[in-house]
């Protein structure tokens, strides 16, 4: 069984909590509306997580926004559907009380906290590093289905159009 919500009342909006879902689903329409596979690759390639250039970085003293920035992004990146809608369903259903328990600021400091701890632990070149590669190979697939299955409803959309169409000049 698949929980779709909690019974536990909260005290105030999860505006926090429903920010990071639109976020979340904002960045992975975005991922979808991409024209090809090179863009894909770049954008996971940018915005993913690296601790190898991450720490590389950090050691040759490059603090600038384009170095940090996917300790935070990599957070917003999804690897297909079924990892999106996961994600997104465990934070609808108990994100909401961990930020009516802790508000909203220091529940986004602790989501953020979250995920830049996920890779604390991470040895440089381990896991991670091989995760963009992954991320870019799945969103693809995901991609190119959802946009040959739009291209084939808007070709049978055409049809019964023109069908209608013809129809009605005879």
């Amino acid at each position: 069984m698949i929980p779709l919500h909690d019974l536990q009342p909260t005290r105030r909006p999860p505006v926090v909590t429903r920010v990071i879902l639109l976020l979340n689903i904002v960045a992975w329409a975005y991922v979808l509306s991409l024209p090809s596979d090179a863009a894909l690759e770049a954008f996971y390639s940018r915005w993913s997580f690296d601790p190898a250039a991450f720490f590389g970085a950090i050691s040759s003293g490059d603090l600038s926004f384009g170095a940090l920035a996917p300790i935070v992004t990599h957070q917003f990146l999804h690897a297909g559907w079924l990892h999106l809608i996961g994600n997104m369903l465990y934070l609808w259903i108990f994100g909401d009380n961990v930020e009516d328990r802790l508000g909203s600021g220091r529940f986004l400091g602790f989501y953020l906290a979250c995920g830049i701890g996920a890779h604390a632990g991470v040895r440089r070149g381990g896991l991670v590093r091989a995760l963009p590669e992954r991320l870019v190979a799945l969103a693809a697939a995901d991609s190119r289905a959802w946009r040959a299955e739009s291209r084939r409803k808007r070709a049978e959309a055409k049809r019964e159009a023109q069908e209608e169409e013809r129809r009605e000049s005879s």
